[in-house]
């Protein structure tokens, strides 16, 4: 519901899925930004990885903070 409302605010209300919601949320708006509130950093960088395949944009992989992940998305694109 958040994401197709694009409303991160819904995603605060969720416990164990809150994550899920906010990248659910980032990759509609295609926002790297929300991806930022991601408090898991596995989950942060699949956010941030999904957005810049999406946009096709290797300057978005350099915020990825595992170096496997920022790998695999620099050589995606």
């Amino acid at each position: 519901v958040a994401a197709a409302k694009q409303d991160v605010s819904l995603c605060s209300k969720l416990e164990g899925t809150k994550n899920s919601c906010i990248n659910g949320v980032a990759v509609q708006k295609r926002d790297v930004s929300i991806c930022e509130i991601i408090d898991s950093i596995p989950s942060k960088d699949s956010c941030i990885g999904a957005i810049a395949l999406i946009e096709k944009d290797r300057t978005l992989c350099e915020k990825i903070s595992s170096q496997p992940v920022k790998n695999y998305c620099i050589n995606s694109i």
